[in-house]
């Protein structure tokens, strides 16, 4: 598929603190083992760890490569899956919109080649997800609440205590007393 020299960037992705730590040196391989004896080049490392896909702007590793395609640094953005890029499907098809002005293909290990149609289906799904699992999530908080444990956050005055309680912090208090 690829004759000529390429440059080759990597892009992957871990969502949350949650996920294995391993994940994308796991993604990184899977990678690496597709393209070897493709390209006689290195493959450039872009990556985000611990990180939602649902927002482009605070992911400092996928604005770090698209300023390299930008620059003309790479020739082909390659990724597990379009979800590594994005969940948001405008996040989607502005990347891909981007990268083919650049002139940088796109390649993921799931879908292989990607076009219009695979962002605008993929990324459909990917954004029906995020919206199911926010539903989950808030879900999950309202229960934790009603079961008296923290939903996430912290309030001036509290402090966690043992499998995520809510207490009091004496010094804290103190100083709301006063005030």
């Amino acid at each position: 598929m690829y004759q000529r020299c390429i440059r080759i960037a990597a892009y992957t992705r871990r969502s949350s603190d949650l996920q294995n730590e391993s994940s994308t040196v796991d993604q990184l391989a899977a990678i690496k083992r597709k393209f070897v004896g493709r390209t006689d080049v290195p493959i450039i490392h872009f990556t985000d760890e611990g990180i939602s896909g649902s927002a482009i702007a605070n992911r400092p590793g996928i604005r770090a490569m698209m300023a390299a395609a930008a620059r003309g640094e790479i020739d082909l953005v390659v990724t597990e899956a379009l979800d590594r890029l994005s969940r948001d499907q405008e996040g989607s098809a502005h990347l891909f919109k981007r990268l083919t002005y650049y002139g940088v293909g796109l390649e993921t290990l799931s879908e292989g080649k990607i076009s219009e149609l695979h962002v605008g289906l993929s990324g459909t799904m990917n954004q029906l997800f995020l919206v199911e699992l926010g539903r989950k999530t808030r879900r999950g908080l309202i229960g934790r609440v009603k079961a008296g444990f923290s939903g996430g956050g912290l309030c001036y005055g509290y402090r966690i205590a043992d499998k995520g309680v809510l207490e009091i912090d004496g010094h804290q208090a103190g100083i709301i007393r006063r005030i």
